[in-house]
């Protein structure tokens, strides 16, 4: 389900009109139908506003259906299925990195069941930035095996250069939060200059060479920790 959708059956079900909805967010009617149309998405403070006011989860207003992700949990080991884009811009990239750890990645998320790999990038990115983005080709396939939750995880992720759907940078600066809320899990994402990568604990751990080249063909990677 997306977003637009969730948010029109959320209003629905609560018995809303537009103005209604918008002034218990202290919003304009205009900024409510935008969202039902999928012209604009709510920002994450929008969100957690939401989220708070109405009681709901905000999992549910991105339309994130858990029971359908391509994240397999058993009881002693854990497998994912990720994908992952690649922005460069102006001589910088874009990272995400949580809160509590040095370590940086490219923004994505898991597949849901029953998308490609570029639908899924689309709906993460427009998730955690709000934007619009073009997939172009595959960069590199990378099978990692590392703890994730105390708990052994085995992943294959997909990472594919993007490019913006129009000329907005993102951020007006170095940061921005992503739509995973709270504490110390709380991811943001950063330009990074591309000269300051080979520098920087950056998973994988040859990204430095591998955004250097441009024309290569798509690369196998493997990063299996001693466990």
């Amino acid at each position: 389900m997306e977003t637009k959708t969730a948010l029109l059956e959320l209003r629905k079900r609560l018995g809303l009109s537009q103005e209604e909805m918008a002034e218990r967010l202290f919003l304009t009617r205009q900024a409510v139908s935008r969202w039902e149309n999928g012209e604009t998405t709510p920002s994450i403070d929008t969100l957690k506003m939401i989220s708070k006011t109405f009681d709901v989860s905000i999992s549910s207003l991105l339309g994130v259906d858990s029971n359908r992700l391509c994240m397999f949990k058993q009881d002693d080991f854990n497998f994912s299925y990720r994908v992952a884009g690649v922005l460069i811009r102006d001589g910088m990239v874009l990272l995400q990195r949580p809160d509590n750890t040095d370590e940086y990645a490219f923004p994505g998320g898991v597949v849901r069941f029953g998308e490609t790999a570029a639908e899924a990038l689309i709906r993460r990115w427009k998730q955690e930035t709000g934007i619009k983005i073009n997939v172009g080709g595959l960069k590199w396939v990378e099978e990692a095996l590392f703890l994730l939750d105390n708990k052994p995880c085995q992943q294959v992720s997909l990472n594919y250069i993007i490019t913006l759907n129009d000329d907005d940078i993102l951020v007006d600066g170095h940061r921005m939060l992503t739509y995973n809320e709270d504490d110390e899990n709380a991811v943001r994402l950063y330009w990074i200059p591309l000269g300051d990568v080979g520098v920087l604990k950056v998973y994988p751990e040859n990204t430095a060479e591998l955004l250097l080249q441009e024309d290569a063909p798509p690369k196998h990677i493997t990063r299996f920790e001693d466990i």
